[in-house]
């Protein structure tokens, strides 16, 4: 197993707050819940942990994420945002656009966004983000946001064959999986900071050129009722899915899972 190259890492990223502070580990139970730990001691806005491996890293709902090691990136970031709760709606999709670019810049690769959280190139998931908002509205918050992105793995287990698959395996070529982190690392930065001056306003455009679902028929599962099916409009400066049913309603998803996606 090869182990990522810290010193490397370090003295090629230029950012002034994302990964100054950056801890390593060969293994973690989840860097996200080392993170929210160490937030917890008031650690600063930027902080990073990575892991070689995850042993209980998880995604949205606590959906298992796949953390072999020596392969893919696992790594969490603390950031303090001094915004209500309410304006932070849209970040993940903020900072999927800062993981897909990334990706793109490193690999050459076409990355696509699913909505809310999903990395897609050529039709299956090669990433993951998830982002946790600790705290309540009217007072001091701060989000621990998830990273995971299946690098060089050269084989996936059984049961994910047909629905993921990660950068190598499309690419047909090792990543430099510390080159790959350091653009990870400055995107964010960029894009958290472009998310804080204007929201999703200025990410319109690129998200609808990135998105997966767009022009797709979609049955979700929002969080707060009954499944809603239709035809993937867009998404709103809010970070909610746009759809049209079949009665040419429109309907709009704030938060759920997207349960079928149809051509």
């Amino acid at each position: 197993m090869q182990f990522l190259q810290i010193d490397y890492i370090k003295e090629n990223l230029h950012t002034t707050s994302v990964g100054r502070k950056l801890t390593y580990f060969e293994r973690l139970p989840s860097t996200s819940e080392q993170l929210k730990a160490l937030a917890r001691d008031r650690a600063a806005d930027g902080a990073v942990i990575i892991a070689e491996q995850q042993t209980a890293g998880h995604g949205r709902q606590g959906h298992l994420w796949y953390s072999p090691p020596g392969t893919g990136l696992y790594f969490s970031v603390l950031l303090r945002p001094d915004l209500p709760l309410l304006k932070l709606s849209g970040l993940t999709l903020a900072l999927g656009h800062a993981a897909a670019t990334a990706i793109e810049q490193a690999t050459g690769l076409a990355v696509q966004i699913k909505w809310p959280n999903d990395l897609y190139c050529n039709v299956r998931k090669c990433g993951g983000i998830l982002a946790e908002v600790q705290g309540q509205d009217g007072g001091p918050a701060h989000v621990v946001v998830g990273i995971g992105i299946n690098v060089n793995n050269d084989f996936l287990p059984l049961e994910l064959c047909e629905s993921a698959t990660s950068l190598r395996l499309e690419s047909g070529r090792p990543v430099f999986r510390e080159g790959l982190l350091v653009a990870l690392l400055t995107a964010v930065e960029r894009d958290y900071a472009a998310f804080l001056a204007g929201g999703l306003d200025g990410f319109a455009t690129a998200l609808q050129q990135r998105s997966y679902l767009a022009g797709r028929w979609v049955r979700v599962q929002p969080e707060d009722g009954s499944a809603a099916a239709g035809v993937v409009t867009g998404i709103d400066n809010n970070g909610a899915l746009l759809l049209i049913s079949e009665k040419g309603e429109t309907m709009r998803v704030s938060s759920g899972t997207v349960l079928e996606v149809k051509e």
